[in-house]
């Protein structure tokens, strides 16, 4: 039973992860790429999604997208993944 609820959880994060990390914050920072209003509110809704999920989870989900996605140069994910 124990297996089964890590399991549910992992798929939680994968979930909360694409759709926060994937699909928000990438469009929040696509957007502050052209708004000085997204851009002057990004490092507030970063804030957020870094109380959300913890650092390992961020590195695993950066490091599990396509790498086209990481190295395109104009990629937003440069405004959330430190160094």
């Amino acid at each position: 039973m124990r297996g089964h609820t890590h399991d549910s959880r992992t798929v939680r994060v994968k979930n909360a992860l694409d759709y926060l990390v994937g699909q928000k914050l990438l469009n929040f920072a696509e957007a502050a790429d052209e708004d000085p209003d997204f851009a002057a509110e990004l490092p507030c809704f970063q804030a957020a999604v870094w109380e959300i999920f913890n650092p390992y989870e961020l590195r695993g989900y950066v490091a599990s997208l396509k790498p086209a996605a990481k190295e395109t140069p104009e990629a937003p994910l440069r405004f959330f993944v430190s160094a």
